[in-house]
């Protein structure tokens, strides 16, 4: 595996001599080194382990007696069920264990919230303190 300098330079002399030909209006003229440069800077500031990997795209499989357009249309109306199935699935409602298992730990999260304090009142006799929370209103004086 290359690394992702070796990459970036041989992408940089691939494409050095349209790069370099070109100059941008009202800008300084940008050589494929500059290019380079702060891709790898980019790179190093996102993951200084980053390695590029080379990505083979699987060639489109044609069915029998179909031409690329039947095969374009084919994968789109596919792409259309797979959708209708996704917002079928979005909409489906939640399964009851599903809501006890969330309302169970929801009540056990409000009883232990609210429990009582006892040791005061076992070790001095003083009463029960029960939780309290202090909510705080900002009113608008007129």
């Amino acid at each position: 595996m290359w690394s992702s300098k070796t990459r970036l330079s041989a992408a940089a002399t691939a494409i050095s001599p349209n790069f370099s030909a070109r100059r941008t209006t009202g800008r300084r003229r940008r050589r494929p080194r500059d290019l380079i440069s702060s891709v790898e800077a980019y790179l190093v500031r996102v993951d200084r382990d980053f390695q590029i990997k080379a990505y083979r795209v699987v060639a489109p499989q044609l069915q029998i007696g179909e031409t690329e357009a039947d095969a374009i249309e084919r994968c789109r109306r596919r792409v259309r069920e797979l959708r209708a199935n996704h917002d079928r699935c979005l909409a489906a409602p939640f399964h009851s264990s599903v809501i006890k298992k969330i309302e169970r730990e929801r009540i056990a999260a409000l009883a232990e919230r609210g429990a009582p304090d006892v040791f005061s009142a076992i070790e001095s006799g003083e009463a029960v303190r029960w939780p309290t929370v202090d909510i705080h209103l900002n009113t608008i004086k007129r």
